[in-house]
């Protein structure tokens, strides 16, 4: 996953995004209102740093593929020639809303966020998608990140996983699956569902052991116990600096799964591959410490 925005040409977001805090009630965000102006965020970067860890090309024209339409944000996976040798040849348009989290830069005690997402194509595509619905931090990888719907396919049993990712440098041991779906989720293909997570602060912000309770939810419906990040392992440890920071940003991509490094020399990106992400009711709330 990308992990650095920079500013969206596009002008109107049209979801309806609800926020609260405890110093700060603000309206939702409604479609063509001049409040959603310069909110919503993406980035088309190819820095190595950020850029799938280093392993992927991307590239995003936000006039083609991201759609503004009745409520509903729509992120589209186009294809395009890139690293041939190493297989990585992919499109994707990181679009993220960090509104919510950034009115106030302090830990926000208890909060949560969902969003109602459809993954349209052909079926066949399950195969080879990897798009995700996720939070991270204000600089990656060291404020961590919670991929609260992940769907990579032929990869974790090809069902949706929460994820957490995170530490001082990118390595593939700072990444764990905190809750398994059991079933298709993203991979669901052209069928609506709803995808959250809810945090809640455990101990006294103070308390440098303090840490935060994460639950994830599919079609409203908990899908494995609530889980206690760890104060002394990573990701978990990543993860409560980015919560302890109070402005992580909401994202939403879509990705080949040629662009996941350790398929490079099995899963080739295929030139034919066409779909979208669609969100919508997209939800957030967070309260400070």
């Amino acid at each position: 996953m990308l992990k650095r925005m920079v500013q969206l040409t596009v002008a109107v977001a049209a979801i309806s995004v609800a926020t609260a805090y405890a110093e700060n009630q603000q309206a939702p965000c409604a479609s063509g209102s001049s409040t959603c102006q310069s909110i919503w965020t993406m980035s088309p970067d190819k820095n190595p740093q950020y850029n799938n860890h280093g392993r992927a090309f991307i590239s995003c024209d936000s006039a083609r593929d991201v759609v503004w339409n009745d409520n509903t944000l729509t992120v589209k996976y186009h294809h395009v020639q890139g690293d041939e040798s190493s297989g990585h040849v992919e499109n994707t348009c990181y679009v993220g809303f960090s509104n919510i989290f950034t009115q106030s830069q302090t830990a926000k005690r208890h909060g949560y966020v969902t969003a109602n997402i459809t993954i349209n194509g052909n079926p066949s595509i399950k195969d080879q998608i990897w798009p995700a619905f996720w939070l991270v931090g204000p600089s990656w990888p060291t404020y961590g990140e919670i991929d609260q719907a992940e769907y990579m396919a032929k990869v974790q049993g090809s069902v949706t996983h929460n994820n957490l990712n995170g530490g001082p440098s990118w390595d593939q041991n700072h990444s764990k699956a905190i809750a398994n779906y059991n079933q298709l989720g993203l991979g669901d293909i052209n069928q609506n569902h709803q995808y959250g997570i809810e945090w809640q602060l455990k101990g006294d912000i103070t308390d440098p052991n303090h840490t935060y309770v994460l639950t994830t939810y599919f079609d409203g419906q908990a899908v494995a116990q609530p889980y206690t990040l760890s104060t002394t392992e990573y990701p978990d440890k990543a993860v409560i600096k980015g919560l302890d920071a109070g402005n992580m940003t909401l994202m939403f991509d879509t990705e080949n799964i040629a662009a996941l490094g350790d398929n490079k020399d099995t899963v080739k990106a295929s030139p034919t591959l066409d779909y979208s992400l669609a969100a919508s009711n997209v939800t957030a709330y967070a309260v400070n410490g």
